[in-house]
């Protein structure tokens, strides 16, 4: 890569980090970890097993550090990232997942609203046949890119009109 492009690819044109923020969504994990707590003090802290058919303590354990401790931990850290410079789009979900489209692969992209549970399942990366893939982690606007290899891509924003006039000038920059 020649240092003209390094130079000109670190320029950030548009930058936006967005986090989950559906209220139902920390009802349903504040609950869970909750349960998973009580039962961990139950049956570790005070030697009660729970239920019927208790697990083994080292299964406790388990669900304690993946559930009670690692969902929490994972939704107040995850956000999204959506990056546009002068020569692609760079969407980050947190530590797991990174995509990178270039300008020249986009043929066209609007900004628009949509409905994330109707046209996607949901919020977080959806594939859906036929609809393309969405990133988003909250709302209901964003912009739908058109790629020359015919997929469908739907960046989520809480300021979609910004981030489609970001890829407007980068596409436009020629690089």
């Amino acid at each position: 890569m020649s240092q003209k492009i390094r130079q000109m690819s670190s320029h950030v044109i548009f930058q936006e980090e967005q986090r989950f923020n559906q209220w139902w969504i920390y009802l349903i994990i504040a609950a869970v970890t909750i349960m998973t707590w009580w039962i961990f003090i139950q049956q570790i802290v005070f030697k009660k097993p729970v239920g019927n058919n208790p697990g083994p303590d080292w299964l406790v354990w388990l669900i304690m550090a993946l559930v009670g401790i690692g969902l929490p931990l994972l939704m107040f850290t995850i956000k999204m990232r959506t990056l546009v410079y002068p020569g692609h789009i760079l969407i980050r979900f947190s530590f797991f997942h990174k995509r990178r489209i270039p300008m020249e692969s986009i043929l066209s992209f609007e900004a628009r609203d949509y409905h994330p549970v109707r046209e996607f399942g949901g919020w977080g990366i959806r594939w859906v046949p036929g609809k393309g893939i969405a990133y988003n982690v909250s709302g209901n606007k964003g912009v739908e890119l058109k790629l020359t290899s015919g997929r469908i891509i739907m960046i989520g924003s809480q300021d979609e009109k910004r981030l489609e006039r970001a890829i407007k000038q980068a596409k436009e920059s020629g690089l």
